[in-house]
Protein backbone atom coordinates (compact mmCIF):
# COMPACT_ATOMS: atom_id res chain seq x y z
CA UNK A 1 0.00 0.00 0.00
CA UNK A 2 1.37 3.33 -0.82
CA UNK A 3 0.98 6.14 0.11
CA UNK A 4 -0.65 9.31 -1.68
CA UNK A 5 -0.85 12.82 -1.28
CA UNK A 6 -3.80 14.85 -1.78
CA UNK A 7 -3.69 18.10 -3.40
CA UNK A 8 -6.13 21.20 -3.34
CA UNK A 9 -6.59 23.03 -6.28
CA UNK A 10 -9.09 25.42 -5.91
CA UNK A 11 -11.57 26.09 -8.71
CA UNK A 12 -12.94 29.31 -9.81
CA UNK A 13 -16.82 27.86 -9.14
CA UNK A 14 -15.20 28.28 -5.31
CA UNK A 15 -14.02 31.08 -5.67
CA UNK A 16 -17.07 32.49 -7.08
CA UNK A 17 -18.89 30.99 -4.37
CA UNK A 18 -16.95 32.40 -1.68
CA UNK A 19 -17.20 35.76 -3.24
CA UNK A 20 -20.59 35.38 -3.34
CA UNK A 21 -21.39 34.49 0.39
CA UNK A 22 -18.80 37.47 1.36
CA UNK A 23 -20.83 39.51 -0.97
CA UNK A 24 -23.94 38.67 0.89
CA UNK A 25 -22.72 38.68 4.50
CA UNK A 26 -21.35 42.48 3.68
CA UNK A 27 -24.90 43.02 2.40
CA UNK A 28 -26.76 41.60 5.58
CA UNK A 29 -24.75 43.88 7.78
CA UNK A 30 -24.98 46.99 5.64
CA UNK A 31 -28.92 46.27 5.49
CA UNK A 32 -29.18 45.58 8.98
CA UNK A 33 -27.02 48.96 9.29
CA UNK A 34 -29.79 50.75 7.26
CA UNK A 35 -32.79 49.98 9.70
CA UNK A 36 -30.70 51.05 12.65
CA UNK A 37 -29.91 54.19 11.17
CA UNK A 38 -33.40 54.77 10.27
CA UNK A 39 -35.16 53.90 13.35
CA UNK A 40 -32.53 55.95 15.25
CA UNK A 41 -33.20 59.03 12.78
CA UNK A 42 -37.10 58.17 13.34
CA UNK A 43 -37.26 57.86 17.42
CA UNK A 44 -34.57 59.59 18.64
CA UNK A 45 -35.50 59.98 22.00
CA UNK A 46 -36.42 56.37 22.55
CA UNK A 47 -33.07 55.37 21.66
CA UNK A 48 -31.70 58.09 24.01
CA UNK A 49 -33.78 56.86 26.44
CA UNK A 50 -32.66 53.03 26.12
CA UNK A 51 -29.07 53.52 26.21
CA UNK A 52 -29.15 55.99 29.66
CA UNK A 53 -31.23 52.77 31.01
CA UNK A 54 -28.81 50.25 29.80
CA UNK A 55 -25.96 52.76 31.12
CA UNK A 56 -28.12 52.48 34.61
CA UNK A 57 -28.17 48.89 34.58
CA UNK A 58 -24.38 48.39 33.69
CA UNK A 59 -23.31 50.78 36.52
CA UNK A 60 -25.65 49.11 38.64
CA UNK A 61 -23.56 45.99 38.30
CA UNK A 62 -20.11 47.42 38.08
CA UNK A 63 -20.70 49.18 41.50
CA UNK A 64 -22.16 46.15 42.98
CA UNK A 65 -19.21 44.17 41.93
CA UNK A 66 -16.71 46.65 43.58
CA UNK A 67 -19.11 46.46 46.85
CA UNK A 68 -18.59 42.73 47.13
CA UNK A 69 -15.37 43.33 46.23
CA UNK A 70 -14.67 45.29 49.18
CA UNK A 71 -17.23 43.57 51.27
CA UNK A 72 -15.10 40.18 50.96
CA UNK A 73 -11.41 42.30 51.75
CA UNK A 74 -13.50 43.95 54.72
CA UNK A 75 -14.49 40.59 56.05
CA UNK A 76 -11.13 39.05 55.59
CA UNK A 77 -9.18 41.95 57.44
CA UNK A 78 -11.76 41.32 60.48
CA UNK A 79 -10.87 37.48 60.27
CA UNK A 80 -6.96 38.33 60.14
CA UNK A 81 -7.58 41.38 62.82
CA UNK A 82 -9.36 38.33 65.34
CA UNK A 83 -6.42 36.21 65.13
CA UNK A 84 -3.44 38.98 65.58
CA UNK A 85 -6.02 39.65 69.00
CA UNK A 86 -5.93 36.18 70.00
CA UNK A 87 -2.46 35.79 69.26
CA UNK A 88 -1.79 38.08 71.25
CA UNK A 89 -3.96 37.28 74.29
CA UNK A 90 -2.27 34.00 73.59
CA UNK A 91 1.27 35.60 74.04
CA UNK A 92 0.34 37.56 76.89
CA UNK A 93 -0.78 34.34 78.84
CA UNK A 94 1.85 32.92 78.26
CA UNK A 95 3.64 35.79 79.27
CA UNK A 96 2.22 35.96 82.56
CA UNK A 97 2.72 32.06 83.09
CA UNK A 98 6.07 32.87 82.75
CA UNK A 99 6.26 35.38 85.45
CA UNK A 100 3.86 33.70 87.90
CA UNK A 101 6.13 30.33 87.18
CA UNK A 102 9.71 31.94 87.96
CA UNK A 103 9.33 32.50 91.82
Amino acid sequence: MTEQTITFTPSADLRRGFKCLAKGIVLIFVSIGKVINHAVYKYPWAFIVGLFLGYLVVSFLVVGKARSERDAVNKKNYELQQKIEQLQMAKGAKEEVRYVCTD
